[in-house]
């Protein structure tokens, strides 16, 4: 269809490529955000404080699925696949349906919570990031809508640049200028007041930007519809489940400060994954350009050169760890965090391992194969999570390292 409309091809491409660029530009800054925010917070708290505020936020990221990624998976599909002069009025009506789904999914879960409440101990810190769950699942229903409606970079602006930003700036402001102690409470507290701040701001905008039509057919929320954003949920969860899983298991099995250490290990290992996942936002590109119109020798000698500059980056990194490792540690952390150079060597070791063998999983999505990815990112976390529970109590922070390698 595009190669039969040449201007039409022609302004897909290009809107592709500033897509393309501009989620270039913001996965960067997240992951510059990320590594200034744990380098600052792992050098102003306590190591014990830092650790408690890293291991309850974990377990409230794997609370959120539920609440989160089906539904923002389904609805950047689901309004992709409709006219683009519709998007706008549906998007009221999604919305809509969404909020009621989600308000029967917490009314649910606060039942669960009160029951538990007499029987577990809950720590002020993860109730408070229970309590904004409501809030967080709110805003990224409205971000999702915007990224369905071909709005990528506002879509993702809050997520991966604003709220990462003023998160770091608020602690920062706390602590220098301030001088408040920073703990685990006083975080998530910013973290809280900030989540509200957001939504609102978003929910408002929302109000002028979806408007229906009298062209529009009304969304329903069907049997069809609960089981894609159910089907998503499952697929999404995986994503989190390997980031945030590891660390829960820790520290319901170890010391909050092997949890610390082990954020340290893992923040440097996100460092080295940074040249393999910007090159990976090239692969829908290229299949678009290229596996459409079948020129599959260019799409893979495309895909050689990325998988080629990929491997040399994470070999740079690992050199570069090998030789000035406790350096690195020191400049970005502090010298408490020595001892994880060996934690973070067998973290930065596997992917460079991984980047060996290529885009393996983005080519398999973005060729159909969804299915096949799913069994097999499952199974690897099944034998992973089983390893993790096996070893964690004895091996600690390295164990979890080995598994997760």
């Amino acid at each position: 269809v595009l190669s039969s409309c040449p201007k039409i091809g022609s302004h897909f491409m290009f809107k592709l490529k500033l897509d393309m660029l501009l989620s270039l530009f913001l996965k960067v800054a997240f992951a510059v955000l990320s590594l200034l925010t744990i380098s600052f917070l792992s050098g102003a708290m306590l190591k014990n404080e830092f650790g408690a505020y890293s291991y309850y936020f974990s377990i409230y990221s794997l609370c959120l699925i539920p609440f989160t990624v089906g539904f923002s998976r389904f609805n950047v599909r689901f309004l992709a696949s409709i006219d683009s002069n519709l998007r706008t009025s549906e998007a009221v009506s999604i919305f809509k349906a969404e909020v009621k789904i989600l308000a029967v999914m917490i009314l649910f879960s606060l039942c669960v919570f009160l029951l538990l409440l007499s029987f577990l101990s809950f720590s002020e810190v993860l109730i408070i990031f229970l309590i904004v769950i409501p809030f967080v699942a709110v805003k990224n229903v409205i971000v999702s809508l915007y990224r369905g409606m071909g709005r990528t970079f506002y879509g993702n602006f809050d997520g991966l640049f604003a709220f990462p930003l003023l998160f770091l700036a608020v602690l920062y402001l706390s602590h220098e200028f301030l001088n408040i102690e920073l703990t685990a409470s006083y975080n998530v507290l910013v973290f809280f007041t900030l989540s509200i701040v957001m939504t609102l701001i978003f929910y408002v905008s929302k109000l002028f930007q979806f408007k229906l039509n009298n062209n529009c057919s009304v969304f329903k929320l069907d049997k069809k519809v609960l089981t894609s954003i159910a089907l998503f949920t499952l697929i999404g969860a995986l994503d989190v489940l390997n980031t945030h899983l590891d660390i829960t298991i820790l520290g319901s099995l170890s010391t909050v400060s092997e949890v610390a250490e082990y954020k340290v290990s893992s923040t440097l290992k996100s460092v080295v994954l940074l040249p393999m996942q910007s090159f990976m936002l090239f692969i829908p590109f290229l299949f678009s350009k290229y596996y459409a119109n079948t020129n599959l020798v260019i799409l893979q000698k495309n895909i050689h050169y990325l998988v080629i500059l990929n491997v040399v980056a994470c070999a740079c990194f690992l050199v570069v760890y090998v030789f000035w490792g406790g350096q690195i540690i020191h400049l970005l952390f502090s010298d408490e965090y020595l001892q994880v150079k060996n934690i973070a060597m067998i973290l930065i070791v596997s992917v460079f391992v991984s980047s060996l063998f290529g885009p393996s999983i983005e080519l398999l999505i973005a060729s159909g194969h969804e299915k096949l990815v799913f069994k097999l990112v499952f199974g690897i976390m099944f034998i992973t999570t089983v390893g993790n529970l096996s070893i964690t109590a004895k091996y600690g922070a390295l164990g979890v390292a080995i598994m997760s390698a």
